[in-house]
C-alpha cells in the first residue's frame, strides 16, 4: 500500500492500491476512436469542398455537365442550409438514439452523398 500524503490543513486520509490496474488498448477502442475521427475529417471536407471543385466544375473539359452560375450558387449555399437543419436535429438525435448511434446513422447519408458526388453526372446529383 502507498500512503498519500496531504496538506497539513487536510484532513482527509486515504490510500491506494501501489499496483494500480494497467490499462490496455483494445483493437475495438482503437477502430471506434479512428472512424469518430474519420467522421469530424469527413464533415470538414463537405464544409471546404465547394470552393475548389465549383471552379473545376464549371470547366467543361473535367465535367459532362454544364454548371451555370445560379446552379454554382446553389452548390455553394445548400451545405450551410443543411448544417442548419443538421444542427437543428443533432441535440434531438443524440438525446434519442445517443451518440453512437447518431454517427452511425449519419455516416449513411454522408456516404451515399459523396458516392454521388464523385459519380456524378449532373448538378442535381451534387446537390443531395
Amino acid at each position: 500500500m502507498v500512503k498519500i500524503l496531504m496538506r497539513a490543513d487536510t484532513h482527509v486520509s486515504f490510500t491506494v492500491p501501489a499496483e494500480e490496474p494497467v490499462a490496455k488498448c483494445t483493437l475495438s477502442q482503437v477502430l471506434a476512436a479512428l472512424s469518430v475521427s474519420l467522421g469530424s475529417m469527413v464533415v470538414g471536407f463537405s464544409s471546404a469542398y465547394t470552393s475548389p471543385a465549383l471552379v473545376s466544375m464549371k470547366d467543361r473539359n473535367i465535367t459532362s455537365f454544364e454548371v451555370t452560375d445560379q446552379s454554382g450558387s446553389w452548390v455553394g449555399g445548400i451545405m450551410p442550409l443543411a448544417g442548419l437543419a443538421g444542427g437543428i436535429l443533432g441535440g434531438p438525435m443524440i438525446e434519442y438514439l445517443g451518440r453512437k448511434n447518431t454517427i452511425l446513422a449519419t455516416a449513411t447519408p454522408f456516404i451515399i452523398s459523396w458516392l454521388l458526388i464523385g459519380c456524378a453526372t449532373h448538378v442535381a446529383m451534387v446537390l443531395v
